[in-house]
């Protein structure tokens, strides 16, 4: 993952490259928060505090269910759920879900 960091990452004193679209126009909700990236920061942020909180458990291997598998399938989900066009990839299998307990729920109400 290190190798990829150059092909991801803006260091300081670099621009984004010309290619790269930053802005998403349209009325959706994927759109109204800014696409993707914004999205991704979410989904990183998110699925990082519900591993640390005891009350989720939710159950990670290191291999097919770690961290990095998990935010990426939930920023997929999320994408196409608020009408970008990210596609879902493996939405009936059980490793790309969060399987938040059910008796955790709560927590993630505002």
């Amino acid at each position: 993952m290190a190798s990829m960091r150059g092909d991801c990452v803006v260091e300081p004193g670099e621009s984004v490259p010309a290619n790269v679209v930053t802005k998403v126009s349209g009325t959706s909700l994927y759109a109204q928060v800014g696409g993707v990236y914004p999205i991704a920061l979410f989904a990183d942020r998110l699925v990082d505090a519900l591993l640390l909180d005891d009350r989720c458990c939710i159950p990670i291997d290191g291999d097919k269910r770690n961290e990095a598998t998990l935010k990426y399938f939930f920023t997929e989900v999320f994408c196409n759920c608020s009408g970008g066009n990210e596609q879902i990839t493996c939405q009936e299998f059980d490793d790309t879900k969060l399987l938040v307990p059910k008796a955790a729920w709560g927590i993630l109400k505002a």
